[in-house]
């Protein structure tokens, strides 16, 4: 069984893609709050619209904040890989084995990217859908969505 081994490079570029994400959902937050701050509205009403709307804030940050660690540990992930293949030429180099016959034999080369890539894709599950669920909602509470 051969494995293909991913592009540091789309590791990389999709990192940024996240991070891009996150700057989004900070962005999001950030015009959430000023939009609430200048309601100017008073009263009972108005502090528990402003508490739900803190809920929200506080969502969106820390769904950034999770997208940063997905894109962070993809970034790690992407060095790995860099590394691995780095080996894996330096033992075609030296003459120790050819690139297929490596490559066809994953659990001894890759077994410590797996375990990264778990990483990367457990943070960001949660992250994406977090983010696209409290800024529309969010935003259309104050009607700006």
């Amino acid at each position: 069984m051969s494995f293909l081994v991913p592009d540091p490079g789309e590791l990389r570029a999709l990192a940024s893609r996240i991070t891009a994400a996150a700057e989004t959902a900070r962005a999001h937050a950030d015009r959430l709050g000023h939009a609430v701050a200048a309601t100017g509205w008073h009263g009972p009403a108005a502090r528990v619209f402003a508490g739900q709307a803190e809920l929200a804030l506080g969502g969106l940050r820390t769904a950034a904040g999770r997208l940063d660690d997905a894109a962070a540990s993809l970034r790690r992930h992407a060095d790995r890989v860099d590394d691995v293949l780095h080996i894996a030429l330096g033992l075609v180099r030296a003459g120790l084995g050819l690139l297929p016959d490596l490559l066809a034999r994953p659990d001894d080369l890759l077994r410590p990217m797996s375990v990264e890539l778990g990483d990367v894709v457990a943070v960001a599950g949660g992250a994406v859908s977090a983010v696209g669920d409290l800024a529309g909602g969010a935003l259309d509470a104050v009607g700006l969505g």
